[in-house]
């Protein structure tokens, strides 16, 4: 037997059903009877009752979408407010991998993020990334905060709600699964969207409230009511926030209190001895008026005493303070590795090399030597994964192995502290595990003279072949990789389309930019981070000089200071005149190479799509793009003329940004 309805306000301890139904989230069993643990909202689902709470705290869990504010820079990460009891940490390496950038220039304290949860360990440590669409930084707009629990009620079914409030307000709307929400449009219209949150917050639990938003939304902006239409009020509900363990809010309740009371234990101090002097002062009038010079002067000296304890209480509580902050400080100086290292102290044995470049025999082993201390102290880098990063080496042998002109080959023997022994890439090949160590570790590196300077162009840890002067395709791969700092975000791949479009008179231009012909160059491509390269890595098979080249036919020679990256990003970013062929290349290798489709061009699409106006509002003059389409797309694949911005559009007018998708065919379908 069923005692309440859905949607009924239930308190803690009240009868919802005979035990026939089955108990959910907010309810206990008792007696055969299901009872409220809480107060909140009944939630009927077919046999399943269970209790919404009208507020409680937000407790995060893997892959949700959230809304931070930045309060603290470190050293390797950002300490991030996401409105929760447990604060949440973004790594720096989830924002740009390897590369040594200077945080607060990224993001600041102060700066709002659209977030999404990668992980929460077992005591809610939780760690935050990037990774998703339109994941990173808001600039402008305003924050709207309300209790999580009401989080899918502001969203409604299918998300008829919120689309309701983006329609008729024309503001962007981004909605934190921890009560968060960002608003962004004109001023007017983003106060008007802040007082309907508050209103679909403060009566979620009424009925006819889909109404009610609708005809404030109509009568605030076009002074009129809407015509009547049925709307429904169900609404498609997230998985709820749990329940906040109180414990610990009630420990801290209790540490507060605590301080509360020793903060104030002086004061009573001194009240007891001002109720001490008046009694002593009492007595003294009952004396033989023959003592009052005597007795006037006890009192100047009591009152003396009083009036150092006063100073005297408080001093003392003082500078145990300062004591306890000098201790501190000098903690950190003494211990500051076995406090921020992953594993306890440095390794003595580890912390030295055993040789320096000095006593070397000969000129390669000394720049081997200096090479190889750089290569090493790369892993020590703050962004470097876990994997891979290490805590200290020491250098214990290098030698000349072989050489050829101005190529060597350098043997090199070395210690490891991996940041986790237990999850490493150094004990891969050779080298022996000792504790946290790894000793004995030997490695081969091909150094070689490229213009003015040596680098090291491979490592592996079986003996290179010197002598094979031919280069490979896999060889070329090496070399660019060598000029990332992040290769293993890198995927490259032996790729010709993009230069293969450009027009006769372009290929022409670009062999005599580069001063060879385009047969005598490995052709590469790829992506970085799933962000596409729009062009093509030009490796020449003799001399090994690199260049890049854009889809547009522009060259750019890739030294190590100029960095394929950046010179990537830079045609990300930057205006490009593109073909509807190179749209088309472009487009075809957005598909996984297991999932292509074929592509053709789209004419009068604009004729094809519903709220042409909408779609303007967020892309532009529609002109400017190429619009292409698949046999099984429901809309059309939008690429900028001028400019890499790839977008689907659905044919109800929805825009979806596809720049960095990994699997664009779920979104095309």
């Amino acid at each position: 037997m069923i005692y309440v309805e859905n949607k009924d306000l239930v308190i803690p301890g009240e009868v919802l059903a005979d035990d026939e139904y089955y108990s959910g989230r907010g309810t206990f069993k008792e007696d055969g009877k299901i009872c409220s643990s809480l107060m909140g909202l009944v939630s009927l689902r077919n046999k399943k009752i269970r209790v919404i709470p009208l507020k409680s705290k937000y407790v995060p869990k893997k892959g949700d979408v959230v809304i931070g504010k930045i309060k603290d820079v470190r050293f390797s990460m950002w300490d991030v407010d996401i409105n929760s009891p447990y604060s949440g940490i973004l790594p720096a390496f989830e924002v740009f991998g390897r590369e040594k950038k200077e945080l607060n220039k990224v993001f600041d304290v102060g700066d709002v993020l659209f977030l999404r949860v990668v992980d929460v360990d077992e005591v809610k440590k939780v760690k935050l990334g990037l990774k998703g669409r339109g994941m990173g930084k808001f600039r402008g707009g305003i924050i709207v905060d309300i209790t999580p629990t009401k989080v899918p009620r502001l969203i409604g079914k299918k998300g008829s709600m919120i689309n309701m409030i983006k329609d008729k307000t024309n503001c962007k709307i981004i909605v934190g699964q921890n009560g968060l929400v960002w608003v962004k449009g004109d001023e007017d219209m983003e106060q008007l969207t802040k007082e309907i949150i508050h209103m679909i917050e403060a009566e979620a639990h009424t009925s006819g409230l889909t109404n009610k938003v609708k005809n404030k939304l109509y009568l605030a902006i076009d002074g009129e009511l809407p015509q009547e239409d049925d709307y429904s009020d169900d609404y498609e509900e997230l998985e709820k926030p749990k329940l906040q363990n109180f414990k610990e809010e009630l420990e801290q309740e209790e540490k507060e209190e605590q301080l509360k009371k020793d903060s104030t234990d002086f004061y009573k101090v001194i009240e007891e001895l001002k109720k001490k002097n008046k009694k002593e002062k009492a007595k003294r009038k009952n004396k033989d008026k023959k003592n009052d010079n005597s007795d006037n002067n006890d009192n100047n000296k009591q009152s003396e005493t009083i009036f150092s304890k006063r100073v005297e209480i408080p001093l003392v509580g003082l500078i145990l303070v300062v004591l306890i902050v000098i201790i501190i400080i000098i903690s950190l100086i003494i211990f500051k590795d076995n406090i921020f290292n992953f594993k306890g102290f440095k390794d003595s044995n580890v912390y030295t090399n055993q040789i320096s470049a000095d006593n070397l025999l000969n000129e390669e082993e000394k720049i081997g030597f200096n090479l190889i201390t750089k290569w090493l102290e790369n892993y020590e880098g703050a962004n470097m994964e876990i994997t891979n990063k290490i805590l200290s080496y020491k250098i214990n042998s290098i030698s000349l192995n072989s050489k050829k002109d101005d190529k060597f080959i350098i043997l090199s023997t070395f210690d490891v502290v991996p940041a986790s022994i237990d999850n490493t890439i150094w004990i891969n090949d050779n080298g022996e595990k000792q504790g946290d160590t790894i000793k004995n570790k030997s490695m081969y590196f091909v150094i070689e003279k490229v213009q003015d300077n040596y680098e090291i162009v491979s490592t592996s840890a079986s003996k290179p072949d010197i002598n094979n002067e031919e280069l490979t395709e896999e060889k070329a791969i090496l070399l660019i990789k060598n000029d990332f700092s992040d290769s293993d975000k890198l995927n490259l791949s032996s790729d010709s389309s993009m230069i293969d479009s450009l027009d006769q008179s372009k290929k022409t231009e670009v062999e005599n930019a580069i001063g060879e012909k385009l047969d005598n160059c490995f052709k590469i491509t790829g992506s970085y981070r799933n962000t596409y390269f729009l062009g093509t890595i030009l490796v020449n098979k003799n001399n090994k000089e690199k260049w890049f080249v854009d889809v547009s036919g522009d060259v750019t020679k890739l030294e190590k200071s100029t960095g394929i990256l950046n010179v990537a990003e830079f045609e990300v970013q930057g205006d490009l005149n593109i073909s509807v062929d190179q749209a088309l290349l472009i487009t075809i290798g957005s598909f996984p190479k297991n999932k292509r489709q074929a592509v053709s061009i789209a004419e009068d699409w604009t004729d094809n799509i519903k709220n042409k106006k909408e779609v303007e509002k967020q892309l532009g003059d529609l002109d400017d793009y190429y619009a292409l389409k698949t046999k099984t797309s429901k809309g059309f694949i939008v690429i900028k003329k001028n400019g890499l911005t790839k977008d689907f559009v659905s044919s109800e007018g929805k825009v979806t940004n596809l720049l960095g998708v990994e699997d664009i065919t779920t979104i095309l379908e």
